[in-house]
């Protein structure tokens, strides 16, 4: 992350990532948590727009490559490494 700076889109994406992954995560947490049938069943369309917009944003990151999800884990770090490193 770039300290003192703005921040490039790249990171605003990893950061938007982040968060959706939360979102869906806390969604499905709170569906089993609820006994109202009718809540759950909106709270299930919530769920699935989340994970169709998590998927539209995973697609992007990759696309643009800020996110390389099938290289493997050192080479991930190494990534990382020379992003904070900038």
């Amino acid at each position: 992350m770039n300290t003192g700076k703005m921040l490039d889109e790249s990171e605003i994406a990893s950061d938007m990532l982040k968060d959706s992954k939360f979102a869906v995560i806390s969604l499905g947490k709170a569906i089993g948590e609820i006994t109202n049938a009718q809540l759950r069943e909106i709270m299930i369309s919530h769920l699935l727009t989340a994970i169709a917009q998590h998927h539209q944003l995973s697609d992007l990151v990759s696309d643009k490559e800020w996110y390389q999800p099938f290289l493997p884990p050192a080479s991930q770090m190494t990534v990382d490494f020379k992003k904070a490193d900038q």
